[in-house]
């Protein structure tokens, strides 16, 4: 009798102690294990788990210590480790604007460079697209631009989807796959976007489209946990592509790399780079105040 009342007790303390989500309303992604799940009440959370809100909905998250995080509309939270490499992954999808900062190219091979300061709130902003109603594709296309530009990006993804059978315009058979990869990565399906990247990359190797496509491949393997191909992929970007618009989110995410790897001297000189010459306000920021 005394050892169920011990297990008893634990297990109560042990829930008690748990991570969880309550007051699911509209859709919440979250992505825990490596794995895109849709949140329903009273789901188990674990550490280092990334919560989104959409349109439309909102969440309550309740701590370990019983304290209360509320999530509004088109909002998230990454639930961070106690101590150690665990955290990386916070500070790099605090500080990269992978899911807030994207320029679309006025042609695919015209992605303008060094544009910051143009962040919303982990939410991508792209240049719209006037409609143009010249045929049906057409349609599904800007129809599809619209969606994702509202933050509606499963209804995006399947415009894109839809358009890319029917178009023969290759151009824009690009830009469809390459937001196709990023409404993923909004919805935090990181491993999907991986997979459309790539599917990008083979069909396509533009030039000045491969220096986004690299970067945002090594920050979806970063994020997965597959670091060592994540630093093949952020390597080669770096190579050439001082003064892209994505080339200090690439700095971040090499000095999370650095801490990683406990190399605190290069992250040091890292930081140091991106505080003299990084004109990004949120990144510039955060970056001084984190303790390297």
């Amino acid at each position: 009798m005394k050892n169920i009342i011990t297990i008893i007790i634990f297990l109560c303390v042990a829930y008690a102690n748990d991570i969880t989500i309550r007051d699911v309303k509209g859709r919440v992604n979250i992505f825990m294990n490596n794995k895109t799940v849709i949140a329903t009440n009273n789901m188990v959370l674990k550490k280092g788990s990334i919560i989104k809100t959409f349109n439309r909905s909102s969440a309550t998250i309740v701590m370990e210590n019983g304290n209360i995080k509320k999530l509004k509309q088109r909002s998230s939270l990454t639930l961070n480790y106690s101590k150690g490499k665990g955290n990386i992954r916070s500070m790099l999808l605090k500080l990269s604007s992978a899911t807030t900062k994207s320029m679309v190219p006025q042609t695919v091979a015209g992605v303008r460079g060094s544009e910051q300061g143009k962040k919303g709130t982990f939410g991508v902003k792209w240049q719209s697209t006037k409609p143009s109603r010249a045929n049906n594709s057409s349609l599904t296309y800007d129809r599809s631009m619209s969606s994702f530009n509202r933050g509606d990006y499963d209804k995006a993804k399947i415009g894109f989807n839809e358009y890319i059978k029917t178009t023969t315009s290759s151009t824009k058979e690009i830009k469809s796959l390459f937001h196709i990869a990023l409404s993923e990565i909004e919805l935090l399906e990181y491993n999907r976007a991986i997979t459309t990247l790539n599917i990008l990359k083979d069909k396509f190797p533009d030039k000045k489209m491969s220096s986004s496509i690299l970067y945002y491949t090594a920050f979806c393997l970063f994020v997965t946990d597959n670091i060592s191909r994540s630093k093949k992929y952020l390597n080669k970007y770096l190579k050439d592509n001082k003064g892209h618009y994505l080339y200090w989110d690439a700095k971040v995410l090499e000095l999370m790399q650095c801490i990683g790897d406990n190399d605190i001297v290069q992250a040091k000189k890292i930081r140091n780079d991106i505080s003299v010459n990084c004109k990004d306000e949120n990144i510039h920021k955060n970056i001084m105040s984190m303790d390297i």
